[in-house]
């Protein structure tokens, strides 16, 4: 809604005829220029169910990281009970290496008796069968082959850690979304719903817009300066309202120069202004038309 209120005047404010006037001291005024938002935020709901609770008002003032809603939280709050008990479950399998101490053991012990069983035959030719000396052999390789397959089992074990891991950091984002945040400072300007009203992803809670740091828009002819004549330079807004003559005019710097000339001759500039509170409420507000006086160079340049 703002943003189209503020497309809608910056079109008026195109199809006004506009006056720059240069002061001696190389002041350049931009008249009828349009105060908007720079940022503004409408939080949706992450996930679907029962809004649990609406905890800000329309009119107040709301912190970046700040929870202004919460979601009824109780079946995600199970889900991440129970992904967190199956991943300790599974931290306590990934650290047990038993079975592949017990198997190096074993296949220690089983090289040992074929060893002293071959020694054996040597000292006394025939003390073991050959059928027995083989039957060694063969539970000796198992013995290692044993180490091989429990590492195995191991490293999968510790695998599965890792994918217990993963269902427990997605049960707590889930968890995480139950509860709404502001992304900005600023200020509630309409709220969507109420507290046990049922929502759905994407339906809007509430909408916030940011109101310390304003943007004012204004246009400069192509004809009398360059680009690069307007970018950086300082500038002081006023506020075209009777009621506001004679206040100190709001600071900034020029941000953005846009490259297109408009049919008219003129190319858009803004400048972002830090906006300031009177007796509690901020004097500078969206859809302002204000007047904008740009520092430039005593004698400009002309435009090619």
């Amino acid at each position: 809604m703002l943003r189209t209120l503020t497309a809608t005047l910056l079109l008026a404010v195109c199809a006004a005829p506009l006056t720059a006037a240069d002061s001696p001291s190389g002041q350049l005024t931009l008249n009828h220029c349009v105060v908007s938002l720079i940022e503004e935020a409408q939080l949706p709901a992450r996930k679907p169910g029962a809004l649990d609770t609406l905890l800000v008002e329309e009119g107040g003032a709301v912190q970046r990281g700040q929870v202004v809603a919460r979601m009824d939280a109780r079946e995600s709050m199970v889900r991440r009970n129970i992904a967190q008990s199956e991943w300790l479950a599974a931290q306590k399998e990934a650290e047990n290496d038993i079975d592949v101490r017990y198997s190096a053991a074993a296949a220690d012990v089983a090289q040992a008796e074929y060893t002293a069983a071959v020694q054996a035959n040597k000292r006394v030719p025939g003390t073991f069968a050959e059928a027995e000396v083989s039957r060694l052999r063969l539970a000796a390789r198992r013995g290692f082959l044993g180490i091989d397959q429990a590492q195995h089992k191991f490293d999968v074990t510790k695998i599965n850690g890792e994918v217990r891991q993963g269902y427990l950091d997605a049960a707590q984002l889930e968890l995480d979304d139950c509860e709404i945040k502001s992304p900005i400072d600023g200020v509630v300007v309409r709220t969507f719903r109420h507290d046990g009203e049922w929502v759905n992803v994407g339906d809007p809670i509430c909408q916030i817009i940011r109101l310390d740091r304003l943007r004012v828009t204004g246009f400069v002819s192509a004809h009398d300066y360059k680009q690069e004549e307007i970018i950086g330079k300082k500038v002081r807004v006023t506020i075209l309202l009777e009621n506001e003559k004679g206040q100190e005019p709001f600071e900034g710097t020029i941000g953005f120069v846009s490259p297109v000339v408009e049919p008219g001759g003129d190319y858009r500039v803004w400048a972002d202004v830090e906006n300031r509170k009177r007796q509690g409420y901020w004097v500078l507000r969206p859809g302002h038309v204000a007047e904008m006086a740009v520092d430039v160079p005593a004698v400009a340049k002309k435009a090619d």
